[in-house]
């Protein structure tokens, strides 16, 4: 049985609203409708887009340029408003082919232990 959380209809006494499946399952239909959002976003490739203009994998290149030199280029591009990875090309820091493996999406959600440690260090 349901335990009694909200008064039932004036019409039926003794009845019990069901609030709390029903809150769960709105809670379920909001969460779809956000998966299903992102899931249109990045068939669309815009998450690809974002990812792009985005002076934040400016950290990615951490490992690579240092701290400093990825703070700069990330500081120069948002006072230019050209790309990080524009800015990286343009200074000659990083091959291009180099640049697209680092930025791959796939590698930068990955773990990089070995690298960090060596620019760490």
């Amino acid at each position: 049985m349901i335990p009694a959380r909200q008064n039932g209809s004036s019409i039926m006494p003794g009845k019990i609203n069901p609030v709390i499946p029903e809150v769960v399952s709105q809670v379920a239909y909001l969460i779809i409708g956000h998966d299903y959002t992102i899931t249109m976003a990045a068939e669309a490739g815009q998450c690809e887009e974002y990812i792009e203009k985005s002076v934040g994998i400016s950290t990615a290149l951490c490992p690579y340029i240092g701290y400093a030199k990825s703070a700069e280029i990330a500081k120069k591009s948002l006072k230019t408003g050209i790309s990080v990875k524009e800015l990286v090309l343009e200074e000659c820091l990083l091959k291009e082919e180099e640049l697209k493996e680092i930025l791959k999406s796939e590698k930068m959600t990955q773990p990089m232990r070995e690298k960090v440690m060596k620019a760490v260090s």
